[in-house]
């Protein structure tokens, strides 16, 4: 589920940054963040049923914390380094470009989320 929520977000997120109007920007943004709201809930109950009871409180702000810095924290400063170097190219869509660049990094999660419930099944 995981996995595939994770995949779902990608053409969503894609056709709402290649969207001529507004109104496609806005099913395609709403789309993948019902989707990315969805990972939530299932990878934290996941994490707390997979981690020792005297971890869990670590464990879960590892998550947090790890999540944060890297997506609004490092994910938005590369996303306008990228933005910077695809402006002479694109002057106008350099922004749109270096976001759609970057959500495709969902399909790298699905395939941990994948690897995940492989591991999980053995165990």
């Amino acid at each position: 589920f995981l996995a595939m929520v994770s995949v779902v977000t990608v053409p969503a997120l894609a056709s709402g940054l290649l969207s001529p109007t507004l109104t496609g920007l806005i099913v395609g943004f709403a789309v993948s963040t019902f989707a990315q709201s969805s990972l939530s809930a299932p990878t934290y109950a996941a994490l707390m049923h997979h981690v020792p009871a005297r971890i869990r409180g670590v464990s879960a702000s590892l998550l947090q914390v790890t999540s944060n810095v890297l997506g609004f924290g490092l994910g938005t400063q590369f996303i306008g380094v990228l933005s910077d170097v695809l402006h002479p190219r694109f002057p106008a869509d350099s922004l749109r470009y270096a976001m759609l660049a970057f959500c495709t990094l969902n399909l790298w999660g699905a395939a941990h989320f994948l690897l995940a419930a492989r591991a999980l099944r053995r165990t």
